[in-house]
């Protein structure tokens, strides 16, 4: 074979090669996030109002076919704790992209065991924040983003029952628009 046909070879298979690797990857897109759902369970938040005061329900909810094991306490912290001890995490994010710091003193305990349960599959687990304005300082009228994320942090959880299965993975919530008044209330300490 010439030299000049081996180039030429050469060159062909270099093209077919870097055609089935951009093919390979496109066909594998880009990197993403992970699954906003942990497999078999979903966690979402919504807003309610009570008394004039925006709060949050969150609802974690088992969509598998066996029983989980969960920390159904469902206390809530900022996302930005440096050492969280809450199962679920939240992210205020208001005008312009300014993340809205959590104004409020939580008391910091620790899981016990006994708020540990079973969630059977079809069931879900609901907890409560009832007024964002007590804890948050907004910028007058705003229309807020939340996002939230359910997340076991203890360490050292009791074991799970026969047949259920610990939930230790994150469960993301679809983040929610809440449009808040902006009535600044004195932080005072607080359990959310």
């Amino acid at each position: 074979m010439s030299e000049d046909r081996m180039l030429m070879a050469m060159t062909a298979l270099n093209r077919v090669l870097w055609t089935a690797l951009a093919v390979t990857a496109l066909s594998c897109g880009s990197p993403r996030k992970a699954s906003a759902q942990a497999p078999g369970a979903s966690f979402s938040v919504t807003a309610n109002k009570t008394r004039g005061a925006v709060g949050l329900t969150f609802t974690l909810t088992n969509r598998g076919k066996s029983p989980l094991w969960i920390n159904k306490r469902m206390s809530s912290e900022e996302d930005s704790s440096r050492e969280p001890v809450s199962e679920i995490r939240l992210k205020l994010v208001g005008k312009r992209g300014r993340v809205i710091p959590f104004a409020c003193s939580s008391r910091k305990l620790a899981a016990q065991d006994s708020d540990y349960a079973v969630l059977p599959p079809g069931k879900s687990a609901t907890s409560e924040f009832n007024d964002l304005e007590e804890c948050y300082f907004f910028d007058g009228d705003e229309a807020v983003t939340v996002s939230a994320y359910y997340l076991d942090v203890n360490p050292r959880p009791p074991s799970a029952p026969a047949g259920a299965s610990p939930l230790k993975t994150r469960v993301d919530a679809e983040p929610i628009q809440v449009r808040v008044s902006g009535h600044q209330h004195s932080a005072k300490p607080s359990t959310p």
